[in-house]
């Protein structure tokens, strides 16, 4: 009886495991959207996808280079979008931020905004949600200004009132304050038409920040007192605390401490929860300007205060700050044990961040500084040497990153600009194809009634010259006999016409298939003699029509189609393994082309990319 019973609740589990593989596997099967709705409902889930670790991240980027044909196999523009994004998605997860945009910019051009303008914005919202993780401000800001110049929002919505006041926040980290002060212009009438009081708060507060870091004008106090009076007239605690705090900071910035402390005091006062992060930020700051009047019974009273709601709501890394304030507190004092006691806290609670313990020289100098009115001079010649050393190397590493991000934003800009411009030429030749095409309808059109007319001129010469009255019934006849002979005549022609054309080819549907044929299963463009002309000839027509249909059809020129094509097939060479022995070289000839400076001006035209670049970045 026991044995049944456990084989039963085996074949339960067993059964159960493959239930579950079984909808996994479903799961994967329809992750990739077919029409408009099914994307939509897949850009709602992009937060999810980007909470990918590194190793999920890799795993994803090989399943997809490996079933690349699920996606391309069709015209459906809608599965290629998603290929894209989840590109994009998963080298954002590795880290790859240049792949990153080059194949969200990619996803962008195959749904362009002219033609999916929702679609094309949520692309935008999800390049803009994978730079704020980023902290690639220049990138978030480009995205930004692309939603802005949609124009699918509202002149007055608070989205739209959102996205100008990002673009400004953003410009100010990246001390642009110029161009954050314009932004905070602008969205001030859109903040007015709907009364949105909290993002007008955080316009004056930029456009104080702005003004003081930009200007000598005094005058950047009536941002404060404009946003304090919104504040007081809401009643919202929260934006009060944030003005009061930011009053308070600028009385610190002008050395007016006793002001200062008085506005932390009113900022701490509204803050909704004791021991918040906000609040002991707001009275690390008080203390500072505490220590700075010399004020050391208040220096004592915070600095005990930040230790009991730190340890109390597990904020820990604020009790280095107040240990080194209790330390100044009790040399103050003169109580030369407890302040050595309170140095070493302050020292062993720095070394205990891995990421802040080599890179704190500010901290260690103001350890020096305590430990200089114990005085214990063998203590303050460790913390000034650990300061100095560590000065010297944050202010290495700093130049070298923000050097880096600055090369790294460059980059992105620039092949944004190139997208953009290659963009706006496949355009205008769109529209020059268009007029050419009118041009041709309107040159046949009166072609057509100049033959016409002259028909009718012909016909009607003929009957004027049957005059004679014996004749009539002879021209009669003649005349059906011509008319049959004409007939044959046409026909002859016509005949013979089709005759010398051979196999060509009339129909456009008839020859955008054969066309795909030839470059997607034959792969025509292997041929590194193949032009236009021998591409007619293989389709058995003529260069003018052929290449009217790809216009029409691609939207793009013959050695555009061409180049991309030869690019593609290149792209899938270098992500195959068994053509690891091939040279860029072989690889260039194998694709179709006679030189490497060709095959390279192509590549990077189309990717962004040089071919080794993008095979070192596939290795990595």
């Amino acid at each position: 009886m026991l044995r049944t019973s456990a084989l039963i609740i085996l074949l339960i589990i067993i059964k159960a495991s493959l239930n579950l593989n079984g909808n996994t596997n479903n799961k994967q099967q329809q992750i990739i959207p077919t029409d408009k709705n099914g994307l939509t409902i897949y850009f709602a889930n992009c937060l999810e996808h980007q909470k990918r670790n590194t190793e999920i991240g890799k795993k994803n980027i090989q399943w997809l280079i490996t079933n690349r044909t699920k996606y391309f196999n069709t015209d459906n523009v809608f599965s290629k979008t998603t290929f894209y994004c989840e590109m994009s998605s998963n080298n954002n997860a590795i880290e790859k931020h240049d792949l990153t945009n080059l194949y969200l910019d990619s996803a962008l051009q195959i749904l362009p905004a002219k033609l999916f303008p929702e679609l094309n914005f949520k692309i935008l919202e999800y390049g803009e949600q994978m730079a704020r993780r980023n902290r690639t401000y220049a990138v978030q800001i480009s995205y930004l200004k692309r939603m802005y110049n949609s124009g699918l929002l509202p002149k007055t919505s608070k989205k739209l009132a959102d996205i100008l006041l990002d673009i400004a926040e953003y410009s100010w980290n990246m001390h642009k304050y110029d161009q954050s002060t314009e932004y905070c212009k602008k969205v001030l009438p859109v903040i007015q038409a709907q009364s949105y009081w909290e993002g007008k708060i955080r316009a004056l507060l930029l456009m104080y920040h702005n003004s003081h870091f930009s200007t000598n004008d005094t005058t950047w106090h009536s941002y404060l007192d404009q946003a304090l009076k919104i504040a007081e007239q809401s009643g919202d605690s929260t934006q009060l605390s944030k003005v009061y705090y930011t009053i308070g900071y600028s009385h610190y910035r002008e050395n007016e401490h006793i002001k200062a402390i008085d506005y932390y005091k009113k900022s701490r006062s509204f803050e909704r929860i004791k021991g918040s992060p906000a609040e002991l930020t707001t009275a690390i700051m008080q203390k500072l300007s505490y220590s700075i009047a010399d004020s050391v019974e208040a220096v004592n009273k915070t600095s005990a205060y930040i230790i009991e709601q730190g340890k109390k709501n597990n904020l820990y890394n604020v009790l280095g700050n107040a240990y080194r304030s209790r330390a100044w507190y009790f040399a103050k004092i003169g109580q030369k044990d407890s302040a050595s006691n309170y140095l070493k806290k302050a020292f062993d609670h720095r070394q205990s961040f891995n990421d802040k313990k080599d890179a704190s020289p500010g901290f260690y100098y103001y350890l020096y500084e305590v430990a200089m009115l114990i005085p214990d001079f063998e203590l303050a010649l460790k913390y000034l040497n650990l300061s100095a050393a560590q000065t010297r190397q944050i202010s290495m590493k700093t130049n070298a990153k923000e050097l880096g991000a600055a090369r790294a934003d460059l980059d992105y800009l620039l092949q944004r600009e190139r997208i953009d411009r290659l963009t706006l030429e496949n355009n205008l030749e769109h529209e020059k194809t268009k007029k050419q095409k009118v041009i041709i309808f309107a040159v046949l059109s009166i072609s057509f009634l100049g033959l016409v007319f002259l028909f009718i001129v012909r016909r009607n010469h003929k009957k004027l010259n049957s005059t004679y009255y014996e004749l009539v019934k002879k021209n009669k006849e003649l005349d059906k006999v011509n008319q049959q002979l004409r007939k044959a005549e046409y026909n002859s022609k016509q005949n013979g016409n089709n005759h010398s054309n051979g196999k060509s080819i009339k129909d456009e549907d008839v020859l955008y298939r054969n066309l795909k044929i030839l470059f997607e299963e034959d792969k025509i463009y292997k041929d590194p003699h193949l032009s236009i002309r021998k591409l007619a000839d293989h389709l058995g027509t003529n260069t003018t029509y052929l290449s009217m249909v790809i216009n029409h059809r691609f939207e793009e020129s013959f050695k555009t189609i061409l180049n991309k094509y030869r690019v593609n097939e290149a792209r899938l060479i270098l992500e195959t393994k068994q053509y690891a022995n091939l040279t860029i070289e072989g690889i260039a000839e194998k694709v179709g082309y006679h030189s490497r400076s060709t095959f390279y001006n192509a590549f990077k035209e189309i990717t962004g990319l040089t071919p080794t670049q993008y095979l070192n970045n596939i290795v990595n």
